[in-house]
């Protein structure tokens, strides 16, 4: 589920406002190599693409789009395959910033605050600021439709753009995010025993299951 906001830090570099010119001796992947690896969960496109324009940009661009930078791992070679730990509401609210032409909007929710049957003020909803220019994220936005033509999302929720946690992860926690232009929703599992902190396998799960108003099989061990 990380993997975007790495995508989105090398087309923000090639195509934003302040284009950048990458180390010709390490030359970053291109966009269809990308979106294939987030399809089938490959690492080496994205581990080169941390070489080739580095973790910093990567960072701020996950930052920008609206993770918490306290949440971002060390920067080190696997950075750009997730390993930071993020919170699944700032991650579907960071997903969300691609769905809205770059503007990104902080969580909330709080709908109304009454004392003595009148609203307390300073409690507005944060104003949306500009992450990326609305091309840039139109782009990444394809990429992840695309994703999920191929990995079978669209068929449960039309017109959504997701990621998934793919078979090639050892599957200790598993991660769905999606979005449509009107909601953005991010779900992640984990499996314990009680009482015990190592993690379980999610082998063989996963089903039927309702999201985001549609009913559909979501495996987490595709392939």
């Amino acid at each position: 589920m990380f993997k975007p906001f790495a995508l989105a830090a090398i087309v923000d570099g090639e195509r934003g406002p302040r284009p950048l010119h990458w180390p010709v001796t390490t030359p970053p992947p291109g966009i269809a190599a990308m979106q294939s690896a987030l399809v089938t969960s490959a690492h080496a496109p994205f581990v080169q693409l941390g070489k080739s324009i580095g973790w910093v940009w990567i960072r701020n661009a996950a930052v920008r789009a609206g993770l918490l930078k306290s949440s971002m791992a060390p920067l080190e070679q696997t950075f750009p395959i997730g390993t930071s730990t993020p919170s699944a509401i700032r991650t579907a609210d960071a997903y969300a910033t691609f769905a809205s032409s770059g503007k990104q909007n902080d969580p909330y929710s709080v709908t109304g605050v009454l004392r003595h049957g009148e609203p307390v003020p300073g409690l507005q909803h944060p104003d949306a600021r500009t992450a990326f220019t609305p091309g840039v994220a139109a782009i990444v936005d394809r990429v992840l439709q695309g994703v999920a033509s191929r990995n079978g999302s669209q068929k449960i929720v039309p017109g959504s753009a997701s990621v998934a946690t793919g078979a090639d992860d050892l599957t200790k926690s598993a991660w769905f995010v999606g979005c449509t232009k009107d909601q953005s929703t991010a779900i992640t599992l984990f499996r314990n025993k009680p009482g015990e902190a190592p993690l379980l396998s999610l082998k063989d799960t996963g089903g039927r299951a309702r999201f985001m108003g549609y009913d559909g099989d979501f495996a987490l061990n595709r392939r």
